[in-house]
């Protein structure tokens, strides 16, 4: 009898754990998550409200086989409020139809009225367990319910925009940085280091279909940090000049005189370096920067060394102006303070001992030098 019984039971047992492994027990379908792709943050009387944009993963993928206009893309904006950044999210998962996760998200846009709370806004980010420093970091003066609102050209990717992919726009035209999270935070905490945010708008009047507007999300500008606070904003005419001092720089146009006698060019492979000087216990500041070009367009001919002199005058005068918009708001986007601190520190913490150092308005040279490595399709005068 023992023996039967034996017989029977590790059958028996070896079918209890093939239903107890058997199959994905915890499998959770996508249909029954809300993912949320780029969240936005604003502050008003003692509140945060969140902004949720969640794109349905069905739209995600470039339609290429279906006709433009043939299917509106799905997509939906979430508002909460709380006391905080947690509270607010919060209590928007408790409005949310299924389970809200933040596993793929991309991008955080800031409102100006929040960007005093940054710490707070950051530290709330960063204790989301799938939250990662990778994602584009961004700041707003208009409206954020807008920018999620925004409609794709085409029939592309509703990610395929500057709040998702701003590293495609920067590729070809160089004229504000994108920012990841973690590279942001190390540059806002960082001692005597002035930081910059590209500032988004909702851009109404560039493109249509049909007669209608096309509401696009561009960038109007740059907010300026140092100290861990915003110093100043800049829209992008006044802080054109940055673009030749940023970080991995591609191309950008630049026009050189003014029609019908303007030339435009191709400005690539941009390197600057920062040098000082010492007048009577004062910084003096030299900034050079050199620059590889070619012709885009030319209304009158001219000779190489002459294009060369107009571009280097141009650039000059591009980081002159921005420099002044920076000193009258008390503003630092060229970074000399960091330079003073990392190779001048003991004259730094002179200067500093009293209070915060910023610019003068006359501590700044800059010195351009351009190559002109590519006449086009013109010829130029000898």
């Amino acid at each position: 009898m023992s023996g039967r019984v034996r017989q029977w039971t590790k059958p028996i047992a070896a079918l209890v754990a093939l239903a107890l492994l058997a199959g994905c027990w915890d499998q959770v379908d996508l249909q029954d998550v809300t993912f949320i792709s780029a969240i936005g943050i604003d502050y008003a009387e003692g509140d945060f409200t969140l902004y949720a944009h969640v794109i349905s993963p069905s739209s995600t993928a470039k339609k290429e086989s279906e006709e433009a206009g043939s299917e509106k893309v799905t997509s939906w904006v979430g508002e909460a409020s709380g006391n905080s950044v947690f509270m607010a999210i919060g209590n928007l998962a408790k409005v949310s139809q299924h389970p809200i996760s933040m596993d793929h998200l991309r991008a955080v846009v800031i409102h100006e009225r929040a960007l005093p709370h940054l710490t707070s806004v950051f530290d709330a980010i960063n204790r989301q367990r799938a939250t990662r420093g990778t994602i584009w970091v961004y700041g707003t003066r208009g409206s954020i319910q807008e920018l999620f609102e925004s409609e794709p050209l085409s029939t592309a990717s509703p990610l395929d925009n500057v709040i998702y992919k701003p590293e495609q726009i920067f590729k070809e035209f160089s004229f504000f940085y994108p920012k990841r999270m973690r590279a942001f935070l190390q540059s806002f905490r960082e001692e005597a280091m002035t930081t910059t945010l590209p500032a988004l708008r909702m851009t109404k009047q560039n493109w249509s279909a049909e007669g209608k507007s096309i509401n696009v999300p561009g960038v109007e500008g740059v907010f300026i940090f140092k100290d861990e606070k915003n110093a100043a904003f800049m829209t992008l005419d006044k802080a054109s000049g940055l673009q030749w001092t940023l970080p991995h720089y591609r191309a950008g146009f630049l026009k050189l005189g003014e029609a019908p006698n303007a030339v435009t060019i191709y400005v690539t492979d941009t390197d600057s370096d920062l040098s000082v000087d010492w007048k009577q216990g004062r910084p003096s500041f030299t900034l050079q920067i050199k620059a590889k070009c070619q012709i885009v367009e030319m209304g009158k001919r001219m000779s190489k060394k002459e294009i060369e002199q107009l571009a280097e005058t141009a650039i000059q005068t591009e980081i002159g102006n921005t420099y002044k918009e920076a000193v009258k708001r008390k503003a630092d986007p060229f970074m000399l303070e960091l330079h003073l601190y990392r190779y001048h520190n003991r004259r730094w913490k002179q200067l500093t001992q009293s209070g915060g150092w910023v610019p003068e308005e006359n501590s700044l040279r800059v010195k351009a030098n351009l190559l002109l490595t590519s006449p086009g399709k013109y010829e130029l005068d000898t």
